[in-house]
């Protein structure tokens, strides 16, 4: 039996498959019009690669399916979402519920700030709805937000995660006072829906942003599922979740996919990390669109972060520490008063950089890679596509050459080294800003542009080793080969454990344990409606805690799913109270997770094959190398064996990626067929 997963990026899809210790992936087009088709694709060319007659003859032989996307985050970054209307409590329309004498980020973002309007209702701190607007009132502002062009609207009231009663109440008056025909196609989210944090500004950012990038993300997963289900796979598409797990596409909210093919590389980081015993490894994951950056301490995955930031924006959602930017091989370079810019627009696949001769005029940071030698026009995707050099050429010499009165090798080499330190700069702060000594980090390089930016990128942040792994260009889809199938539910509360003395704690169990068997009792459906047993599940209880004077708040895992004495509270509180909390204890939600162990790849090993690369040996090419070209070997990366050595100056030419080995470097296999890059 087979397994596949699936990453969908802004240029490229990539399929992983496994199968009895084998692994093959593949690289399809990501198509625009319609990202199914990629998806499909990329099964067809699995399929093929594995020897069998298309993707139906594949997924009936296949256990699971997962699929992680970078297209949440392409949307964010690029700025391609719907326009969204806000409704807020009556009073918070300027702030968005930000604290006082500061203005919310969203406005800086995704949400004009005429797309905002305030009604009346709102729920007291007790969580009884206070008041109510009139229905009339509801209309009133439906049509101001419907007349701007909104085409989504959030319903976000204060204390709603107290009583979500009130929100639905309000969707109720406007649909109500609308006929579908006017108000129908444009959806009415609640932000309870996304979000039970307390804070309300937070939970209305998480809305807005699902709001925002929910029509796009819909139409895929949805229509992605279908075409499996017409293929004759029997079992649920699984989604990667941006928090480490994978869950049907009926239980996946837009934001779960925000950064999901950069969460599935860090999984698949800490399985590399664990795998070579490595303390510190930084994944670097460059794809046309966008470079994405972890961190992976003592081989685990980076720990889950409840507060993190989304293109600016700060929310409170269950997330992976992974940090995005608009850098990659579909970067566009322009000159701006005599400035070059490249990034963060991306010439994506469809048109793509100008080589692919596709209709793209714009010149891009692969079409510098390909003047200056370092793409084989020929052998590009294993010779499936031939790039245009001399379009490439006449791109950056009319958009960037010309207006910076230079010649067109210069501006290609500008372009790279723009794009390249870009990235190295931002690394070198990111280690900084976490206390990582440069030194003891190897940076795992992958994506389809990893291989051309992770030598300079090294340079520019002062890491020594780089490892590329045999499959680094479809290294999410990979990654998604790790994950399990997990799901997460949660339930607010407002409970006092513990009384200000710090010595009375809750007696009175009932209303904490009835929330925690429900969501077991709702999780255990799930699991079920994915095809997976309940006595497979595992679960961990996450109880979220507040020290209101001072004010601090922690996430307190706990080993029980119920309790039943004073003793198992005291467990809790004083673990909290490590951190520095005294006094008064409040529980304001309780969340389970469970999670079910579904089937992995395992990398296979090879035998010692010496230190001569000569059989890999492909011929030679001219090569920019600073400041012109240079006769350069070229090896073929997919015939390179344990054991082989190639020095630099050198090309390790793959099927989906270039690797440029600089003089004075060596690239080194093992037995994973992974390579090292470090000083000869």
């Amino acid at each position: 039996m087979f397994t596949i997963d699936v990453d969908t990026g802004g240029t490229f899809t990539d399929c992983f498959v496994s199968s009895d210790g084998r692994s093959f992936w593949v690289k399809a087009d990501t198509t625009p019009h319609d990202l199914t088709e990629g998806f499909i694709n990329s099964i067809n060319e699995a399929a093929r690669v594995v020897g069998l007659d298309g993707a139906r003859s594949l997924l009936k032989q296949t256990e699971i399916v997962r699929l992680s996307t970078t297209i949440a985050t392409n949307t964010l970054i690029q700025e391609s979402g719907i326009k969204v209307g806000l409704i807020v409590t009556r009073g918070f329309e300027d702030s968005v519920y930000s604290e006082e004498g500061d203005e919310n980020p969203i406005f800086d973002t995704i949400l004009p700030e005429d797309m905002v309007i305030g009604i009346k209702s709102r729920v007291d701190d007790d969580g009884r709805i206070a008041e109510t607007d009139e229905a009339a009132e509801i209309k009133t502002g439906i049509k101001e937000l419907l007349v701007h062009g909104a085409r989504h609207i959030v319903i976000s009231l204060k204390n709603a995660h107290l009583n979500p009663q009130v929100e639905r109440d309000v969707r109720t008056h406007i649909y109500n006072a609308y006929p579908p025909q006017y108000v129908g196609f444009v959806p009415v989210l609640l932000s309870s829906e996304v979000s039970l944090t307390r804070d309300d500004m937070l939970r209305t950012n998480a809305a807005v942003l699902e709001a925002y990038i929910r029509r796009q993300m819909v139409r895929f997963l949805y229509k992605a599922d279908e075409d499996l289900s017409k293929l004759a796979f029997r079992r649920p598409l699984l989604v990667v979740h941006n928090w480490g797990g994978a869950a049907r596409v009926a239980k996946t909210k837009g934001v779960n996919t925000v950064d999901s093919g950069p969460a599935a590389g860090l999984y698949g980081a800490a399985y590399v990390a664990d795998l070579y015993k490595m303390p510190c490894l930084v994944s670097m994951d460059v794809g046309g669109t966008s470079a994405d950056y972890g961190v992976i301490l003592g081989g685990e995955p980076p720990v889950t972060s409840s507060e993190k930031e989304i293109a600016g924006v700060p929310i409170k959602l269950p997330m992976l520490q992974t940090i995005s930017i608009g850098a990659g091989g579909g970067s566009i370079a322009s000159v701006e008063n005599q400035e070059l810019k490249v990034g963060p627009e991306s010439a994506g696949a469809m048109p793509g950089p100008v080589c692919y001769a596709l209709g793209g005029v714009e010149p891009a940071t692969t079409d510098a890679f390909v003047v200056l030698g370092y793409i084989n026009p020929e052998n590009f995707l294993g010779g499936r596509r031939k790039l245009d050099v001399s379009k490439a050429r006449e791109a950056i010499e009319k958009r960037v050459a010309r207006p910076l009165g230079i010649a067109v090798e210069e501006a290609a080499s500008r372009i790279v080294e723009k794009a390249v330190f870009f990235c190295g700069d931002f690394l070198k702060d990111m280690l900084k800003e976490k206390g990582l000594k440069a030194e003891e980090v190897t940076l795992l390089s992958v994506g389809g542009a990893g291989g051309l930016f992770c030598n300079g990128v090294a340079n520019a942040a002062g890491i020594n080793k780089i490892l590329v792994p045999p499959f680094g260009t479809a290294f999410s889809a990979f990654g998604s080969s790790t994950i399990d199938l997990v799901h997460e539910y949660e339930s607010p509360l407002s409970l006092e454990l513990r009384d200000p003395s710090g010595s009375k704690y809750l007696s009175d169990f009932d209303a904490l344990n009835r929330a925690i068997d429900r969501m077991e009792k709702a999780l255990k459906v799930d699991m079920q409606g994915e095809g997976f047993s309940s006595e497979k599940i595992g679960f961990m209880l996450e109880l979220e805690l507040r020290c209101p004077d001072p004010l601090y708040t922690a996430s307190v895992v706990s080993n029980k799913l119920g309790f039943s004495s004073t003793e198992d509270l005291k467990v809790i509180c004083d673990e909290f109270s490590e951190d520095g909390a005294e006094g008064r204890i409040v529980l304001d939600a309780v969340r389970l997770k469970a999670t079910c162990d579904t089937p992995h790849a395992k990398l296979p090993t090879f035998p010692e094959e010496g230190a001569d690369p000569g059989s890999s040996y492909k011929g030679k090419r001219k090569v920019w190398w600073e400041k012109g070209f240079v006769d350069t070997a070229v090896y073929e990366k997919e015939a390179l064996k344990n054991g082989n050595e190639v020095k630099g100056p050198a090309i390790v030419e793959g099927k989906a990626t270039t690797i440029p080995i600089p003089e004075g470097k060596v690239y080194r296999i093992d037995k994973y067929l992974f390579g090292m890059i470090e000083e000869a």
